[in-house]
């Protein structure tokens, strides 16, 4: 019989997350025997143990693309490189994004603040869209490389070694190729910044002019000053000089020292980055070489020979021209990122929280003791090869017992109502024919890049119910499924939509606010007023469930979240009831309460009247007078009612699954086999709840007063729980020994 050693806790990913690497439907397609040994080898390629991993094999590429569109210069970003097969773009990770990178920490600041989504200050963290980390860094790297160049002649014109200074030089150089090979519009906002110097630095020329008389020489030179490098990067107007070689160095924080060198460092700096971008950059573009040498090569002087204060004027308009272009192309390079990748970010969040819920330890590099299958493909393609899928769904579901997979992700399930349509809708009889409405199977055919349909997903929940897999679920619309507009419609809604007769399918929801939308976020704010729209952020609700289902598998866990020495490591873990108060105070999300207000009694009596779906919740609870700042648990439930019309708890799935693994890993199904698995598995799990040293585990199988029989009118295993029973399908007794029942069993 299995023991603790059986994992139970496998579990398989349906999305899709890069087109570029492969997927279930593909291997699947492409198999003579879906359950061959080949395959098998196939499928765990599409496995991971750690979000770390996940990303390694399955983050989609960010694919970065400069143009000129009526002479406007424009970004476009796409993970979709059959796109691409004719346009020069610049491949980047997407981990190594600051919308990313601000999602992730957002999440994880918002976990442990504990402050309801309205009352949290995520100011800072949006700071990060702003362009400030991208100006230090390109500040941090020209800071070195002027340094540096400056050092290299300094040694050189006194005959002194420049080899150290030649090495940094050279560093600095294949650090800003790679920069730009890796993006380009983060260079935009510097260019900004220098620009408002120069011109800050022009309007000085100008006063000069009108003190004077005068036309003025060089912009960067004679009366108007100097531009130089600070030690912060920073481009500054330096006080005029008599001398056009003076340089100035930072030798100490605080201290700047006038050094003479005599080689224009500006024009070198501007010529090396210049003939680096030539040697280097695939398709050159005029735009991204101006961009670069602005960037790295900000001091040299702008002729302005002989101008007058009228031409001046007429300088500065063009600059706050160029300023005003410049914004506005990153501006829009922002939007058109955000609106590319908010939902493959959305998804790869819900992989990230997944494992941090799943995992002892939680993290990027934790790691589950069994690997998690990434399918990679949307419901609706594995539905095309729905016979090939069965029968592999069935064979690692159903019919194995170490290698069993026992829990599956279905989430981005779309409304009809809410998914795109085809065209405009009108509800005037008599206005266009060509409007119309297009049914979810040709709506998920359309949009089965972004969604599942509820239709497909119904039809998906049926098979993974006949491989005997817990597949968690949720709706994906954003309003009205998120903890601040859930109503007592919307749940009805949803239990007369759904089945109610799925032992295997879990309803998970609310689905959870990551970051409320923003449409007139200031990236350039106090300086700026132009604004980017910034979408809401949801995770789905069946990433946290699935998680936390999983994360209750594993002893270590428990023993980790509130049950150090209550967990019997000689049970599995398949009796876990986040309903009890003890569990439920323990073994909560990682979320933030997002509600400030509780939910009113008419919502809470709807969902506790038949205990529907598993259901997070943000209410204020207590625990030992303090208040849990965590969503919790609120119910667990199946899609399947019992005689008294609750939804069933999935613990109760879960044990059926695990007795029928019990039973059919015996070598037969005869009656004397039974008995035995009774006599002696059965009789210990009862027993433990009359020893003081067991009685108060959490992984308890059976409760005082449940018991494991034999019906002998179906010849079926049933177990009974305290207010429900339930029916071990997968097995039954073999008939020949029904035969020979009031005879000697051998």
């Amino acid at each position: 019989m299995p023991t603790q050693q059986v994992q139970t806790c496998k579990t398989i990913i349906f999305e899709e997350f890069n087109r570029d690497v492969d997927d279930l439907y593909t291997i699947l397609e492409n198999a003579d025997d879906p359950n061959s040994n080949k395959l098998v080898e196939k499928i765990e390629e599409l496995s991971v143990s750690s979000f770390a991993e996940f990303m390694k094999k399955f983050a989609p590429k960010v694919y970065e693309v400069c143009q000129s569109i009526d002479g406007k210069i424009r970004f476009f970003y796409t993970f979709d490189k059959e796109q691409l097969k004719n346009v020069h773009c610049v491949e980047r990770e997407i981990a190594d994004q600051v919308y990313f990178q601000m999602l992730s920490r957002l999440y994880a600041e918002k976990g442990t603040g504990g402050s309801s989504n309205l009352k949290f200050n995520d100011d800072e963290i949006l700071d990060m869209l702003t362009p400030k980390q991208e100006i230090q860094a390109a500040r941090n790297l020209r800071k070195k490389l002027e340094y540096n160049l400056k050092e290299y002649y300094r040694a050189q014109e006194k005959g002194e070694n420049t080899e150290e200074f030649s090495d940094k030089i050279k560093d600095c150089r294949r650090k800003i190729i790679s920069q730009y090979s890796g993006t380009q519009s983060t260079l935009i906002p510097i260019l900004i910044e220098d620009l408002k110097t120069k011109r800050k630095q022009l309007t000085a020329s100008k006063k000069a002019v009108e003190g004077s008389g005068e036309a003025v020489g060089l912009i960067g030179a004679g009366k108007s000053g100097e531009l130089y490098i600070d030690g912060e990067g920073r481009l500054q107007l330096a006080p005029p000089k008599e001398e056009k070689s003076v340089a100035l160095i930072e030798q100490n924080p605080g201290q700047t020292t006038a050094v003479v060198v005599k080689t224009d460092i500006g024009e070198k700096l501007s010529q090396m980055v210049a003939s680096d971008y030539d040697k280097k950059a695939k398709n050159a573009n005029d735009f991204v070489k101006s961009l670069i040498v602005s960037t790295y090569a900000p001091t040299k002087p702008v002729a302005v020979e002989g101008f007058t204060t009228d031409q001046i004027n007429t300088k500065l308009v063009e600059y706050d021209e160029r300023i005003n272009e410049l914004e506005e192309i990153y501006c829009k390079a922002k939007e058109n990122f955000i609106n590319e990748f908010s939902q493959i970010i959305e998804s790869l969040m819900g992989v990230k929280i997944f494992f941090d819920h799943a995992t002892v330890d939680g993290g990027e590099t934790a790691k589950l003791p069994e690997s998690v299958i990434i399918a990679n493909c949307k419901v609706s393609k594995l539905l095309g090869i729905e016979d090939k899928f069965k029968s592999f769904i069935k064979h690692r579901g159903k019919d194995q017992i170490a290698s069993k997979i026992w829990f599956a992700i279905l989430p981005n399930v779309m409304e009809k109502n809410l998914a795109k349509k085809a065209v405009n809708r009108s509800d005037d009889p008599m206005g266009d024919i060509d409007e119309f409405e297009i049914d979810d199977d040709e709506q998920d055919a359309i949009n089965n890049s972004d969604y599942t349909s509820v239709n497909s997903a119904l039809k998906f929940l049926q098979i993974m119910k006949e491989a005997r897999i817990v597949t968690v679920m949720n709706i994906r619309q954003k309003a009205g499924n998120t903890f601040a507009d859930l109503t007592v419609d919307e749940v009805r809604e949803k239990m007369s939509r759904l089945p109610n007769d799925n032992p295997y399918a879990v309803y998970a929801y609310p689905n959870f606010t990551l970051t409320r939308e923003r449409p007139g976020f200031k990236p350039f704010k106090p300086y700026s007023e132009r604004t980017i729209a910034l979408p809401g952020i949801y995770i789905d609700a069946a990433y946290p469930a699935a998680g936390l289902l999983v994360a209750s598998q594993q002893p270590n866990y428990l023993e980790k979240h509130g049950f150090k020495g209550h967990v019997n490591r000689e049970n599995v873990c398949v009796r876990i009831d986040f309903e009890r108060e003890d569990v439920k105070k323990n073994l909560v999300t990682k979320f933030n309460r997002e509600s400030e207000l509780r939910w009113s009694e008419a919502l809470r009596t709807e969902i506790s009247r038949s205990m529907f779906g598993f259901v997070f919740c943000s209410d204020e609870v207590y625990d030992e007078g303090k208040p849990i700042k965590n969503s919790y648990v609120f119910c667990a439930r199946s899609l399947q009612k019992n005689k008294q019309g609750f939804y069933r708890p999935i613990y109760q799935t879960l044990m059926e699954d695990y007795v029928a693994q019990c039973l059919n890993a015996g070598i037969s199904h005869r009656r004397d086999a039974v008995d035995k698995f009774i006599r002696t598995t059965v009789r210990e799990w009862s027993s433990q709840n009359n020893r003081a040293s067991l009685k108060d585990n959490v992984n308890l199988i059976l409760l005082s007063g449940e018991d494991i029989v034999i019906d002998e009118e179906q010849k079926k295993v049933v177990i009974k729980f305290i207010n429900d029973e339930s029916t071990v399908d997968d097995f039954s007794i073999s008939s020949e020994d029904v035969a020979n029942e009031g005879g000697n069993r051998k």
